[in-house]
């Protein structure tokens, strides 16, 4: 098993997760389809992708007739990126309960 290139957050306690970038799809939740990241940082990058941070938005999508588009709502509490948390595989996007779906596999961080 190959060791990880990067560890953000390697003296924090939690549990590694790996980072999320521009490009990245979701869960989606309930009716709504999976989305794809449409905002990203503009000066932090991992593996030549723009990472996600909280508050970052997602493609709008459609259940019935509510359209919304998912917002990146809780990341990690000890990697920040441009002051807010970097999110990560499994991090919670709002409104609907949305789980970063994809990933990087080789740079990580803690919660």
């Amino acid at each position: 098993m190959s060791e990880p290139t990067s560890i953000a957050g390697e003296g924090a306690g939690g549990t590694l997760r790996p980072l999320s970038r521009l490009g990245d799809i979701t869960t989606g939740h309930q009716c709504w389809q999976p989305t794809i990241g449409t905002t990203a940082s503009l000066n932090v990058f991992c593996n030549g992708q723009a990472v996600h941070m909280e508050t970052n938005t997602f493609t709008p999508h459609t259940c019935g007739t509510d359209v919304h588009p998912d917002v990146a709502s809780k990341g990690s509490t000890t990697v920040r990126v441009n002051g807010l948390g970097v999110m990560r595989l499994g991090d919670v996007l709002a409104p609907g309960g949305a789980l970063m779906a994809q990933s990087t596999f080789n740079v990580f961080a803690k919660s």
